[in-house]
This record gives structure tokens, sequence and C-alpha cells, in this order.
């Protein structure tokens, strides 16, 4: 008695003859169309979130969402950060532009020898 693994190789070691050229490449066929098809599809819809702001009939529920007094505080502060930034970089760039033009009418001054 032959060992497995050896009967195996020697069963496709055997040629192919024309019934069996055949049927392997009909067998081929589904084998290429499944790689290219998806497997599965996927659609991801969720109208039961809550919207972000303002009100929203979900089912027989109306939910509605409103900033509350913290956010509003959080945003007041971020917009007075920013508008605090702008200002110190504008003054900044002003004085730098004024200093700037202080040393030109100073050069200009100065006699030449």
């Amino acid at each position: 008695m032959l060992h497995p693994l050896k009967a195996f190789n020697e069963f496709i070691d055997r040629p192919l003859f024309g019934w069996g050229r055949v049927a392997l490449a009909l067998l081929v066929i589904p084998l290429v169309l499944a790689v290219t098809a998806p497997l599965w599809r996927i659609e991801l819809h969720a109208p039961q979130y809550p919207p972000l702001l303002g009100t929203k009939q979900i089912a027989n529920f109306t939910s509605t969402s409103l900033p509350q007094l913290g956010t509003l505080f959080v945003g007041l502060f971020a917009t007075g950060a920013a508008a605090l930034l702008v200002w110190h970089l504008v003054a900044g760039r002003r004085a730098a532009v004024r200093a700037e033009r202080a040393l030109i009418l100073q050069a200009d001054a100065l006699p030449v020898l």
C-alpha cells in the first residue's frame, strides 16, 4: 500500500484528457467570477440619530437638541482667545513696522562722511 501523499502526487502527475480539460475550464469560470464579485454589501442608514441642533421627529418621538450653557461658555472663550491672538499679532506687526520705519528715518538723518 502506498503512502497517501505519494498516491496523491501520482494522481496529480497523470496528464489530463480532453473531457478533463473541458471540465477544468468550466470549473475555473465560476472561480474567476467569485474572485471579482464582492462577498457582501453593506448599506448603513441610521435615521435614529438625534439632531445636532434643533428638533427632529424620529418614529413617534420628538427629539430636541439645543446647546447647553457650558457649550456656549466654551464657544465664547474660544472666540475671545482667537480674537486676543489676532489682536496681539496685528499690534506686534504694527510695532515692528514702526520700529523699522524709525530706523530708516534715523539712518537717512545721519550725515554722510
